[in-house]
């Protein structure tokens, strides 16, 4: 690894107003999805509502809830629903991300969904059976398909946990077909999850006849991370992408055979990396309070909130980090102003009405904040094309 990186002092400010305009949360705005999904590396949607609002709050002219789920589901589709970091459902720009999200995912930590998958020549099978399947495709309706050396492989441990190992077969084949891009996520039907086939979803996507080459995959998304949630650290990294350290630092050495990269010292924090490219944008000066970087609502398992191991920067009161980032991977939705967490927000909506409560946590202003979340709240709502908006304060934190 290069020893002779030039080496830049920044603010705090200046590193927040760095990923704020590089996640389109300061600035214009995205001009389409795509573009909103690639910048970001993809949004969690595990839960899909939180991740369309995500994306939707990063474009110029935000759509509707029913607008963006029209974009998914009927077209033009240039958003994917599929598995990536970290094991989670994520959106994808499906043109520039999916191929190379699929062979990321094979280098990283396998947890618990690593156990057993169907072998090659079954997935195989099941795919040439899926392209005249009658009816839509879900983990239920996918029972009659399942292999019976699958079934038996998967029962010890269906037994264990008492579950069904046909279902469970049937999950198996749709997580293994999906990592190989032949499946993705599409509309729920009732309370069911459908799932469809790549040809026929994106049937002008062009895809590899082989897979790009892994060492090139993680030298591009090692800088677009830092490209987005960059000046960070390899802890960060590894983080994010859910990788070990000693394997980030590989990407790092290997980013930097052909990429100057700089190194970033901030208030006496640990150095950090950026793009040397970026350097004239990181010494920016981040300007007064509105305007170019206004208080935003983030929804849950926000992008940026999931980007950095080192959570002081957004949440500098090491108590109220518990607050935001909960038990069981829970992300809250929250109000940052200038790059911190000032409260979290809970929302209920009704057939007209969207119910909103903002807790305060430290840094809080009522007098300063709360027109500028008002605001927010009203763009929430006419994304959810509600009528009306009911705000509330919840108890400050003391």
């Amino acid at each position: 690894m290069a020893t002779s990186r030039e080496s830049i002092a920044l603010t705090e400010e200046q590193v927040l107003f760095f990923r704020a305009r590089r996640q389109f949360l300061a600035g214009p705005g995205a001009p389409d999805l795509a573009t909103a999904a690639h910048a970001i590396v993809g949004a969690q949607a595990q839960q899909i509502e939180p991740g369309v609002l995500g994306l939707s709050m990063r474009l110029r002219e935000p759509p509707t809830l029913a607008e963006m789920k029209s974009h998914l589901f009927e077209g033009p589709r240039s958003i994917v629903r599929t598995w990536g970091q970290r094991e989670t459902l994520f959106l994808f720009d499906a043109v520039r991300d999916w191929v190379d999200m699929l062979v990321l995912v094979q280098q990283l930590s396998k947890g618990p969904r690593g156990g057993v998958l169907p072998e090659e020549h079954e997935q195989d099978e099941v795919l040439e059976q899926l392209q005249d399947f009658a009816e839509p495709i879900t983990r239920k309706s996918l029972h009659p398909l399942v292999p019976e050396s699958l079934i038996e492989k998967l029962r010890p441990n269906a037994e264990k946990y008492s579950m069904d190992p046909v279902h469970l077969g049937a999950g198996r084949l749709l997580f293994a077909l999906a990592a190989r891009g032949d499946v993705c996520l599409g509309e729920k039907m009732g309370s069911q999850q459908c799932y469809v086939l790549r040809s026929e979803w994106f049937p002008d996507l062009e895809w590899p006849s082989e897979m790009p080459n892994p060492e090139e995959v993680t030298t591009r998304f090692v800088r677009r991370y830092l490209a987005a949630y960059g000046p960070a650290t390899v802890v960060d990294i590894a983080h994010f992408f859910n990788a070990k350290r000693k394997d980030v630092r590989q990407w790092v050495a290997a980013l930097e055979q052909d990429t100057s990269l700089l190194e970033v010292t901030c208030e006496g924090r640990e150095e950090m990396l950026a793009l040397a490219g970026d350097r004239d944008e990181l010494l920016i000066e981040p300007p007064s309070q509105g305007g170019d970087w206004p208080l935003r609502l983030l929804p849950l398992y926000e992008a940026l909130l999931m980007g950095h191991a080192d959570k002081s920067l957004t949440v500098p009161v090491e108590a109220e980090r518990k607050l935001v980032w909960r038990k069981a991977a829970h992300v809250m939705a929250v109000v940052m102003d200038r790059g911190r967490i000032v409260a979290t927000w809970t929302q209920k909506r009704t057939r007209k009405a969207l119910k909103m409560q903002v807790t305060p946590m430290t840094g809080w202003n009522k007098a300063q904040h709360f027109s500028a979340v008002e605001r927010e709240a009203e763009a929430v709502a006419r994304h959810y094309e509600l009528e009306n908006l009911e705000l509330t304060l919840g108890d400050e934190v003391s």
